[in-house]
């Protein structure tokens, strides 16, 4: 049986699905007829809470229609897909992934949408990253990283328990910094037999997704390239200089955070040495 999935979405009934509050909130106002946009940084979870979100619902009586964009999806096809969901005459949630790929255009569409249609509820989700009641009216969530107790969820998988289980946890959660897909990707190399420092070192090797991601979102935009530049220096650089990046390269929010006094910070420690970066900083 396949444990942890950090090259798609975490199956809605596997035990390593990680409920966040995210989730609540959005079953919450889905119930309640309003819709909803997740917001958060590529490989976070955003599609498998989709996928979640409707399984959960159809016991509650809802069809479920899902639709990604991609960058290549005309956005004014989007109105016929959300025009063919209410046609079904069921009650129903409706999907809509990726929605940075769509730009103004599809945001527009599915803001006008959804102001005309009340109490149909549309949970859309991406990267993208909004201003205070830009994607409005629909509530804006922001998905956060695991916790702690989170990666325990998971660490239980590999048969590990008691202070040993806490232990692994900790650690996982020290290199990875909760991000959702590194701690997948260090859990999946445990339960292939390695080491967690094993896990640590092959990351950087065995990783095909998140690294190539951020390598081309440093390469476009020489800004975040001298911010990460002067943050591994050991800098502090306000958040609020990292913010306005996230709108011209939704990708980055994979890079920085805010920490708890509102100064931006890696990701993750095993985001500071990213192969390629040093040529480009150099």
């Amino acid at each position: 049986m396949k444990l942890f999935f950090p090259n798609g979405p975490v199956p809605p009934d596997s035990p390593a699905y990680v409920e966040r509050p995210a989730d609540i909130k959005v079953r919450y106002l889905a119930l309640k007829g309003a819709s909803v946009y997740i917001s958060g940084p590529p490989l976070a979870g955003k599609t498998s809470l989709l996928f979640r979100s409707g399984f959960l619902l159809l016991a509650q009586g809802f069809s479920f229609f899902y639709l990604r964009l991609t960058p290549d999806f005309p956005p004014e096809e989007l109105e016929g897909f959300l025009k063919d969901c209410t046609g079904s005459g069921d009650k129903c949630i409706i999907a809509v992934d990726d929605l940075e790929h769509g730009g103004e255009m599809a945001i527009t569409i599915l803001r006008r949408w959804v102001s005309r249609h009340p109490g149909v509820p549309v949970v859309a989700a991406g990267a993208f990253f909004p201003l205070p009641g830009e994607i409005s009216p629909l509530v804006d969530i922001a998905l956060g990283f695991f916790y702690r107790p989170h990666i325990l969820q998971l660490v239980t998988l590999l048969g590990l328990k008691g202070e040993e289980a806490k232990r692994v946890a900790s650690e996982l959660y020290r290199w990875s910094g909760g991000y959702p897909y590194i701690t997948q990707s260090l859990c999946t190399a445990l339960a292939e037999g390695k080491s967690l420092q094993e896990a640590v070192e092959d990351f950087p090797r065995r990783d095909r997704k998140l690294l190539p991601l951020l390598m081309k979102a440093l390469e476009e935009t020489p800004e975040a390239l001298e911010l990460y530049r002067r943050i591994i220096a050991g800098e502090r650089i306000s958040f609020n200089q990292v913010v306005p990046l996230f709108r011209r390269s939704p990708a980055l929010r994979a890079l920085f955070r805010s920490d708890e006094r509102g100064f931006a910070r890696l990701s993750s420690p095993l985001l500071g040495k990213l192969e390629g970066a040093q040529e480009l900083i150099l």
